[in-house]
């Protein structure tokens, strides 16, 4: 019988905020398992960390409390991260940029005393992204009942130069979609207009995952790392943002994540997987044999973002106009209908984010 499965969220820290990948965890073999997700990124950005602790068959992993989390420099210098809520620790990035060539690895002291550490990664030189190219496609989709939709979308495909003197590249990528929606000037009497922006991670049921370990390529043209469904339209009627994160790893965390999908593969999605069985890179210093899951990534981040127009969609697929389509009843007759959110933008059913300093 399959066993109920449990999400982790693992933050990867972007320039619009944070992207959300979740992995799932089976808990049924692995009782108070301790569960480590996290990366350490060359960003300026607040690093996170979540501690979780598997519960049993049938229950929610619980949140870490009062754990002592350090980050380790090259064996020289130790950061200490704060805990910002329940199973939630951060490490300042005002306070702290990973260097390139430098070593690092965290140490975490429960409070019964267990102690646990990571595998030491180096932070490698990040590998920048040439351009985004994206199209609109009929996206064929497994309703998960034996039965497929289709609907239409936006293809994002990546183009990015390897440098030379590299043989083996391992890339992990994460899409983040942004976009922004402005109210009415009709709608009050001193005709002031509002814009809200909204922001969420695209794909998180997928690992888009590479190596030329094997093929030895010096380059990806055109390699497809995500898509986004066009409904609703209301996304894409002012400015929209694919903000795509290419992310450097090392082999180790290659072949994790390369292990998670093939487990992902040979039962549907990674929603369907047993990273139970796949091991990462954290251990009890004391115990190794105890099951520890999760993994701490250190990976240098190149991010870039796309700006998508609704005249960029003209003769490739017929977005609705706001005045004439969706606002249309906002004045209408008595007993018509209209949207809410074109007089508040609060109230359009998406994550809401600050406007991005790079917009």
């Amino acid at each position: 019988m399959k066993s109920f499965l449990k999400y982790i969220s693992l933050i990867i820290l972007l320039g619009l905020g944070s992207c959300v990948d979740e992995i799932p965890i089976q808990s049924g073999q692995s009782d108070n398992a301790l569960v480590v997700n996290g990366i350490l990124n060359n960003l300026k950005e607040t690093q996170v960390i979540y501690l979780q602790q598997t519960r049993g068959y049938g229950k929610p992993p619980s949140n870490v409390v009062n754990a002592k989390v350090t980050l380790h420099e090259d064996n020289s210098k130790t950061y200490e991260y704060s805990e910002k809520t329940q199973g939630e620790y951060v490490l300042d990035g005002s306070l702290f940029t990973a260097a390139i060539g430098s070593y690092y690895f965290i140490s975490i002291n429960l409070p019964n005393g267990s102690k646990y550490q990571s595998d030491p990664e180096v932070m490698q030189a990040p590998i920048n992204l040439d351009s985004v190219n994206w199209q609109v496609i009929q996206k064929l989709e497994n309703t998960g009942e034996g039965f497929t939709r289709s609907f239409p979308a936006v293809q994002l495909a990546i183009s990015t130069q390897f440098p030379s003197s590299d043989k083996n590249i391992f890339l992990k990528w994460s899409t983040q979609s942004s976009f922004q929606f402005t109210t009415l000037p009709e709608c009050n009497p001193f005709r002031n207009v509002y814009t809200c922006y909204y922001g969420y991670s695209i794909n998180t049921s997928e690992l888009m995952i590479y190596s030329n370990e094997d093929n030895q390529q010096n380059r990806l043209s055109n390699f497809e790392v995500g898509y986004e469904a066009l409904e609703p339209d209301y996304k894409f009627l002012e400015t929209h943002y694919f903000s795509i994160s290419q992310q450097r790893l090392t082999q180790q965390a290659f072949e994790y994540y390369r292990r998670l999908r093939l487990v992902s593969s040979q039962n549907g999605t990674i929603f369907d997987a047993i990273p139970a069985a796949v091991n990462g890179n954290v251990h009890n210093v004391s115990n190794k044999n105890e099951k520890v899951l999760g993994y701490f990534q250190v990976s240098p981040v190149s991010i870039i973002h796309e700006k998508v127009v609704t005249a960029d969609f003209d003769g490739k697929y017929a977005i609705i106009t706001k005045n004439g389509n969706f606002c249309a009843w906002l004045f209408g007759v008595v007993g018509s209908t209209y949207e809410p959110s074109c007089c508040n933008c609060n109230q359009l059913d998406q994550p809401k984010i600050e406007k991005p300093s790079w917009w």
